[in-house]
């Protein structure tokens, strides 16, 4: 029968692989993708709408403050990744 003290022990080896491994496994990804480069492509994004109408013209300006959002939390990433 198990006693306090051996599910003491069961309960520590179980706090210890659910620390270690993942910490082993986000150090190993962390290496692995660490190393590469981001792609310097251009991403091109359709805007089906009409420019010309109020809509349409709400819509543009909705897409550009989103890409620009975009942008900078790329170049904020870039830096810190350089570090």
């Amino acid at each position: 029968m198990l006693n306090s003290q051996a599910l003491s022990k069961i309960q520590l080896i179980i706090l210890i692989s659910v620390i270690i491994f993942p910490a082993i496994g986000g150090v190993a990804i962390y290496i692995l993708e660490g190393g590469e480069d981001q792609s310097s492509e251009t991403i091109k994004i359709g805007l089906p709408v009409d420019i010309g109408e109020i809509i349409g013209d709400t819509a543009w300006k909705s897409a550009i403050i989103a890409v620009e959002e975009i942008n900078s939390k790329l170049t904020r990433t870039k830096r810190k990744t350089k570090r």
